[in-house]
């Protein structure tokens, strides 16, 4: 994620504690209105923190109202749009705080309370990052997702809402023999589906992901202004690429199957079949474009994984099935 270094300039230094407890960011492009009120809940949490915007090229003023309204703000903001996944990323690197907060910039913080509540989720050792409870609303809002008991262990987390170490984010996937994968997000995934490519790699290194125990969810109201077919292409490029990446060679055959059956069937659902089918191949060119990254986890991860997919567990029953705890550096 190097190129992320130097795309995204510092338009506004902003001002925090000199040591934050966590750093909040906001990686948007061209939602300014929903940004505004995005960042009114962030600033009016219950702990001291470091805010930070990552502007993803946004022409809509989004940059300018944030200098305006915020001066309080870092706010980043690269020339050409690069993705949400690599302006995450590029936040992990820049943010001050220990552990990183990540809210959608169509979402907020209902209560005052929210990230004071996750920090204390963060007690073992062995938490890597944290689910923050979230609900969408709204006339775009998915359909409503499990919802988990506070304290167990996840297979992933929501992009919209979660916290994470930021020691333990940049250096996810250091296990890995590619020299490509060195912590943090892929720009191979480019979007849909960064969150439970971290969450494998989190877990091939002995963290895991709790679900928070925050009392008062996140609010989600998905914005108007989304990229269905984006989102349509990505997903499903993704879920071939992710078996390619860090699935292990016996399980994979299946596991495309299952991808590839999942695809069509989503298509035929929401009558956008030949988008899927473009996601597919997409994902199968990707497999060769990026065949160098593939490092699969271990197989017991990978069972691991698998399981916490069909459920939560608790971390005392997952814990003697993890790896050792992998040591990080702060980068």
């Amino acid at each position: 994620m190097t190129a992320a270094n130097s795309h995204f300039v510092e338009l506004a230094p902003g001002s925090a504690p000199p040591q934050p407890p966590a750093t909040v960011v906001i990686a948007t492009r061209d939602r300014r209105d929903e940004l505004r009120t995005a960042l009114q809940s962030v600033l009016r949490q219950s702990v001291p923190l470091e805010v930070l915007v990552v502007d993803d090229a946004s022409t809509d003023g989004t940059a300018e109202m944030v200098q305006s309204d915020f001066p309080q703000v870092r706010l980043f903001r690269g020339e050409f749009p690069i993705g949400y996944a690599v302006g995450r990323h590029f936040a992990a690197i820049a943010a001050r705080g220990p552990i990183v907060f990540s809210l959608d910039d169509d979402a907020v913080f209902a209560a005052e309370t929210t990230v004071e509540e996750t920090l204390a989720d963060f007690a073992s050792e062995r938490v890597g990052a944290v689910a923050i409870p979230i609900v969408d609303e709204g006339p775009l809002a998915p359909a409503a997702p499990p919802a988990y008991t506070p304290g167990l262990v996840l297979f992933s987390f929501r992009g919209a809402a979660y916290a994470i170490r930021r020691d333990v984010f940049l250096a996810a996937g250091g296990y890995l023999r590619s020299p490509l994968v060195a912590g943090g997000y892929r720009t191979s995934i480019v979007r849909q589906g960064e969150e439970r490519d971290l969450a494998i790699r989190m877990l091939a290194t002995g963290y895991v992901i709790r679900a928070g125990a925050a009392r008062v969810p996140v609010v989600h109201r998905p914005s108007s202004q989304r990229d269905v077919a984006g989102m349509d292409y990505y997903g499903r490029r993704n879920d071939v690429l992710y078996g390619w990446l860090n699935v292990p060679a016996a399980a994979l055959p299946a596991y495309w199957l299952r991808m590839i059956a999942k695809g069509l069937a989503i298509g035929l659902r929401v009558r956008r079949p030949a988008r899927m089918v473009r996601g597919l191949a997409g994902g199968a060119k990707a497999c060769w474009q990026h065949r160098t990254e593939r490092s699969p986890v271990p197989t017991a991860v990978y069972r691991l994984s698998r399981e916490l997919r069909r459920g939560g567990a608790t971390l005392e029953h997952v814990e003697p099935r993890l790896p050792p705890m992998k040591a990080v550096t702060t980068a």
